[in-house]
């Protein structure tokens, strides 16, 4: 009962809106209708490329829409995620510490709709709950369980390959500690720590690449909180004040010794390690657009790590308390921020209706990308069923199922254009024309509509 009351509370978010709101989710629904549309033979100029990984929710939403229509579609496929990757993390957590994670299931909601779920990136998300599953078998106490540690690697790997090469990264890290002897755990770390370092220099001499010196902020997994406004930086705060008690509270009661030969502080140093040297953005060949927010994504591994090092059972207790706190703030701001949206939606979507069907629609935002919260996919949703969204960027960033063959009448085919439309920089060609280009008036709180012919800038 307490399994299911749990999963009850943590899917809340996922139905307090008309629309879940989770950036980049508005893209990939947007791309399930096209798909829809490629089947069917009614998008011209667009075709269904056959890809190993990053595909997953894709695939997962496309056919719970098919069952359902596109709203419960879209609940569904996004509760099944949020509760693979909540389940995954706690039980990863009892694995590993042989003791029930309760008193943090608080804080492990909380991440659950950090910044890597705000901004939408769920198949990367739902490939780390997969491999949490994995890492939580390799700890079971029975050997043929432990076997099967790589079973839940392969749906993860379908997802995202980075969480992947993590997992599999730290499933060795782990066969090598139990293998050495304890005195030598120091050096195998610190080999560890510079094996993460070469990989990662190696990756910016031999790639386009970007590393940028706030990536320290994501090595104990702060940045998963700060989501939009300074007032997320009281719970990033809390949440470190929170973990230096537990912590102190865990070396009294444990010597440092001990403390440093427990496989979760490892994993947590290496994770921490990774997410400082790795650049954020690296351009790999083969892909139109760059892998970016790397270290971004990868600090909500080291925000549960921290999780697992906290006070369990009945000395936790503080912990549930103090995180109870914590997890209703930020729920409550999370909720004031995701209903503004959803109203901006709802603004946008009775705009689109105006326009003839089929037509291509432009509509900019000011936001930041890096951030959660931001506008820019919003005008994807609002146009299944009725228009296009010239400027999204799956098609033409080629990391995505569907793709442009060429200068199509649906999705601007290559990635300069996507972005030149999306930051409201571009002169409509004689191809694109007309464009309908869709501008917030704040002051008047509505949508203006300018149709855009050839020639015209904005």
């Amino acid at each position: 009962m307490k399994t299911l009351l749990a999963s009850i509370a943590v899917l809340i978010p996922c139905f307090w809106h008309v629309h879940i709101q989770a950036g980049d989710l508005g893209s990939h629904m947007y791309n399930v209708w096209l798909a829809q549309l490629i089947q069917a033979g009614k998008a011209q100029g667009l075709y269904l490329e056959w890809i190993y990984t990053n595909v997953l929710f894709d695939l997962w939403a496309g056919w719970l829409v098919e069952l359902s229509g596109f709203v419960w579609g879209e609940r569904l496929a996004v509760s099944t995620v949020v509760l693979t990757f909540y389940w995954g993390v706690w039980f990863w957590v009892r694995s590993t510490t042989q003791s029930s994670p309760w008193s943090i299931t608080p804080l492990l909601a909380m991440f659950s709709y950090g910044w890597v779920f705000q901004v939408g990136f769920l198949n990367f998300y739902w490939s780390m709950g997969f491999c949490f599953w994995g890492l939580a078998l390799a700890e079971s106490q029975v050997k043929s369980i432990r076997r099967l540690w790589w079973v839940p690697m392969i749906p993860a790997a379908a997802a995202h390959m980075l969480p992947v090469g993590w997992a599999v990264a730290l499933w060795v890290y782990g066969q090598a500690m139990q293998k050495n002897r304890l005195q030598r755990l120091g050096w195998l770390l610190l080999a560890g720590v510079s094996g993460v370092a070469s990989v990662s220099f190696f990756i910016r001499f031999r790639y386009p690449a970007v590393w940028s010196p706030d990536q320290v902020l994501g090595m104990l997994g702060m940045d998963q909180l700060l989501l939009v406004s300074p007032r997320y930086l009281v719970l990033a705060a809390g949440f470190l004040a929170l973990w230096a008690f537990g912590l102190l509270w865990v070396l009294d009661l444990q010597p440092l010794d001990l403390l440093g030969r427990r496989k979760q502080v490892h994993f947590l140093v290496l994770t921490a390690a990774g997410v400082l040297f790795v650049p954020w953005v690296v351009h790999l060949p083969g892909f139109a657009t760059p892998l970016s927010f790397v270290t971004q994504r990868m600090s909500l591994a080291a925000a549960i790590l921290m999780c697992g090092l906290l006070p369990l059972g009945n000395r936790g207790k503080p912990i549930f308390c103090f995180g109870s706190v914590l997890a209703l703030g930020f729920f409550g701001m999370v909720y004031r921020d995701t209903a503004a949206l959803d109203l901006f939606e709802d603004k946008l979507y009775d705009a689109v209706r105006t326009i003839p069907l089929g037509a291509r629609v432009v509509a900019p935002f000011e936001s930041d990308p890096a951030r959660a919260f931001a506008y820019g996919h919003i005008v994807d949703r609002a146009c299944i069923g009725h228009c296009f969204s010239f400027a999204n960027y799956e098609a033409s960033s080629t990391q995505f199922r569907v793709r442009a063959r060429g200068p199509n009448a649906i999705v601007a085919n290559d990635s300069a254009t996507s972005v030149a439309l999306q930051s409201a920089n571009h002169e409509v060609s004689e191809s694109e024309a007309p464009l309908y280009y869709f501008k917030w008036l704040p002051l008047e709180r509505r949508f203006a509509l300018r149709i855009m012919q050839a020639g015209a800038r904005f």
